[in-house]
């Protein structure tokens, strides 16, 4: 299942969607209001009346791409959800088009880069140096590493 953060940002992203889209039905949203919905969003630390020390006012008035995408997966669930329970006749999330979104390759550290971690924790930290070589050796997650006794 999902953790209780991303429930909450789910949540989160549907609600301001749905604020968004005032009394406007469900079958009556198209690909392109939802398109224009999520590139025309505010980002919301832009907004904030807060101290610049504590929330930087981002380059952006709008929502980064990323997070346009994040805002496109949870509709495109939502409104699956939503065909399935005969709601809407198609989901209309399948036919929205951002930009496409460009992710750098993963960053591979080098045996040199292993060893300093290690080493790191050699003297004071055992169980931590064990995780170091559990998850540089297996690839395996950090969640599921936190998870291991």
């Amino acid at each position: 299942g999902m953790r209780d953060i991303s429930i909450t940002s789910v949540r989160i992203i549907l609600n301001r969607f749905l604020d968004n889209m005032g009394d406007l039905p469900i079958t009556a949203i198209t690909p392109k209001i939802i398109q224009e919905s999520i590139m025309t969003m505010d980002n919301r630390r832009f907004t904030m009346g807060s101290s610049p020390s504590l929330y930087p006012i981002p380059k952006s008035k709008h929502l980064s791409l990323c997070t346009q995408h994040c805002y496109l997966r949870a509709l495109q669930s939502f409104f699956s959800y939503c065909k399935k329970q005969c709601y809407v006749s198609s989901n209309p999330c399948v036919k929205v088009q951002l930009p496409t979104l460009i992710r750098k390759d993963p960053k591979a550290y080098t045996p040199e880069d292993v060893a300093f971690a290690i080493n790191l924790f050699k003297d004071d930290y055992p169980d931590v140096q064990l995780y170091v070589c559990l998850a540089a050796f297996t690839g395996i997650r950090p969640a599921e590493l936190g998870k291991l006794t």
